[in-house]
């Protein structure tokens, strides 16, 4: 789904409207979270697009096979549960 990129720039960017508004009006924090906002805006507007551009897909990604009975996993498994039951 795209909704993971979309939840991790806003919640970058609330994180920093909340530093913000917590220094300014209340003086909690450290005058270096809100410093240098133009680079935390640009920061801010790259990470947006790198993840908008990570969902993008030429083709829908196909799902998984179910494991067959040759799946070494599986069999492994299997061994497992015959040995148990041998006991």
């Amino acid at each position: 789904t795209r909704t993971p990129g979309l939840q991790a720039s806003l919640s970058q960017l609330f994180n920093l409207f909340l530093a913000y508004v917590l220094f300014k009006c209340f003086g909690i924090g450290r005058e270096s979270a809100i410093g240098s906002m133009p680079a935390k805006l640009a920061s801010f507007l790259l990470v947006t697009a790198g993840l908008f551009l990570c969902t993008l897909e030429s083709t829908p990604a196909q799902p998984a096979p179910p494991p067959d009975a040759n799946s070494s996993t599986l069999a492994a498994l299997i061994a497992m549960g015959e040995r148990r039951l041998l006991r």
